[in-house]
């Protein structure tokens, strides 16, 4: 189910901004901080392989996530 919208690094980038705008705006509206005084908002940083998940299953379903995360973690 290859699409052109789905393989576009803008289509990327706009999913990264909407999974990680949450974070951003519940970092500002609280006060929740984690050790070393880091607020809510640090969570973002699983937000790019989140979204890179979700574009790889839309492209080459779960064998394709299967690949890319294990070229992520290769060690």
């Amino acid at each position: 189910m290859r699409t052109s919208w789905s393989r576009s690094p803008w289509t990327f980038f706009a999913l990264v901004f909407v999974l990680g705008a949450p974070f951003t705006l519940l970092g500002e509206l609280s006060d929740v901080r984690f050790p070393a005084n880091m607020p809510l908002s640090a969570l973002q940083f699983v937000v790019p392989l989140v979204a890179a998940v979700i574009l790889v299953h839309l492209n080459d379903g779960s064998g394709g996530v299967r690949r890319l995360l294990r070229s992520a973690f290769d060690a």
